[in-house]
């Protein structure tokens, strides 16, 4: 089961990631290095009010559609209750005070901040219902409307920043164009067996999940995106624009690992009290420090020569964060899938306390190096805090577990040799035909 999971999830990311990437050239080589830096700080916003407003009730939807005892229409229902209520705290909200808030980004972007405002429970709705795919386990189905959704944002992109010229504003209109897609796919496939209902009683229930999962959730957000923050506070949108084109390719090598976290949330919860439980969880450990090694040594290869080909010269001061941030994606994976274990176990209070704390690491280090090395002391201090969470997590997973942190993270020769043979009969493959 783990294994066509991931399989579906793989396809799904690197269909995603493929259209995506080719997206974020666009908008990059559209936009420059500031205004990228731009739509970067307000998207990161978004994000961040959704995970401290929406209470973690987006992962609540996958703990409770996968258990035996779920009751999907009123998952929905609720769902669909609390989006509108974010609707109507933060679409005004940003509308009004989109003068004040752009003074955070020099006075530029109030349009992308109203935006903003209307992108929050957008955002909302689109992992609460996509996640009910998750629950069910129907994993292809949902990583083909993911990869649909980037051709949205493709599409898009090209039509409002490459031709009409909206900049910042267009292109995150592409991006919520895509959340729209995807709600309206999900819907039309699961509608005709559910029927969204009310029940506040479930309600409470998800929020009382919710609530565990959202401040690990946010810490999660920091963990990945406080360098960014702290970079637009310390120095200039123009390095915000060339650090985050540094972690989007940096971070081409954590498809394996997003895969496993999402397999892992729902098999785990799905298969409480069997052995099998932790099984999955070895399984996805070692897996995920194999895949994940092999793509880190392909993107130091080639990143460099993606970003000044792909992005073009003016970002190719990302070349050297970039590199620098590949030495943290293998303790971020095993992280990420420590992460999506803990949640199908029911322990997501755990995972937010280890999130908690590498936030202060991270931002204890950005204080430190960030002024003196702007870029590159960001980079480090990730990289840092990185290697921190993945450790820190491994061993607490094994305490809970009893499994040694060898044992989980360290594939067997047997492993290794099966993706060997996988290797050497794909490369064999094209030239027997």
């Amino acid at each position: 089961m783990l294994g066509r999971a991931v399989a579906w999830n793989v396809f799904g990311q690197v269909g995603v990631l493929s259209l995506g990437f080719v997206s974020s050239l666009l908008v990059a080589r559209w936009l420059g290095p500031e205004d990228r830096g731009l739509l970067a700080v307000v998207a990161y916003t978004a994000e961040i009010v959704v995970a401290v407003a929406g209470i973690g009730l987006t992962y609540a939807v996958v703990y409770f559609v996968s258990r035996t005892d779920s009751r999907p229409g009123a998952v929905l229902g609720n769902s669909l209750l609390y989006g509108l209520g974010l609707a109507a705290v933060f679409a005004p909200a940003f509308a009004l005070l989109r003068g004040p808030i752009s003074e955070l980004t020099n006075g530029r972007g109030q349009t992308a901040w109203a935006l903003a405002g209307v992108f929050v429970p957008l955002l909302f709705l689109d992992w609460c219902i996509h996640n009910q795919l998750f629950g069910r386990l129907r994993f292809g189905l949902l990583n083909l409307f993911l990869v649909g959704s980037r051709v949205v944002v493709l599409g898009l992109a090209v039509l409002l920043v490459g031709i009409a010229d909206y900049g910042v504003a267009g292109a995150l209109v592409s991006v919520m164009g895509a959340s729209l897609a995807l709600i309206v796919a999900t819907l039309v496939v699961i509608l005709p067996d559910v029927r969204p209902s009310l029940d506040l009683p479930l309600l409470r229930e998800m929020i009382g999940y919710g609530a565990r999962v959202s401040v690990g959730w946010i810490f999660q957000i920091l963990n990945y995106r406080a360098d960014v923050l702290m970079l637009q506070i310390l120095t200039t949108l123009t390095s915000v624009g060339y650090y985050v084109v540094a972690q989007i390719v940096a971070e081409l090598t954590l498809t394996f690992a997003a895969a496993l976290q999402s397999s892992v949330t729902a098999l785990t919860a799905s298969a409480e009290g069997d052995p099998s439980q932790d099984e999955t969880t070895i399984a996805s450990l070692r897996h995920q420090t194999l895949l994940t090694s092999t793509a880190i040594v392909l993107v130091a290869i080639g990143g460099p020569a993606l970003v000044h080909f792909g992005y073009g010269a003016a970002f190719d001061d990302a070349i050297v964060p970039m590199l620098i941030l590949l030495a943290g994606m293998l303790p971020l994976g095993a992280g990420a899938v420590v992460t999506g274990n803990l949640r199908g176990r029911g322990k997501p209070g755990i995972s937010s306390v280890l999130a908690g704390v590498t936030v202060v690491v991270t931002l204890a280090l950005d204080l430190v190096l960030i002024p003196p090395y702007g870029v590159t002391g960001a980079a480090i201090a990730s990289v840092c805090a990185y290697w921190f969470y993945g450790v820190a997590s491994i061993l607490v997973l094994a305490r809970i577990t009893g499994i040694a942190p060898r044992t989980l993270v360290l594939p067997t020769g047997r492993e290794v040799d099966a993706y060997r043979r996988f290797a050497r009969a794909a490369l064999r493959r094209p030239a027997s035909g």
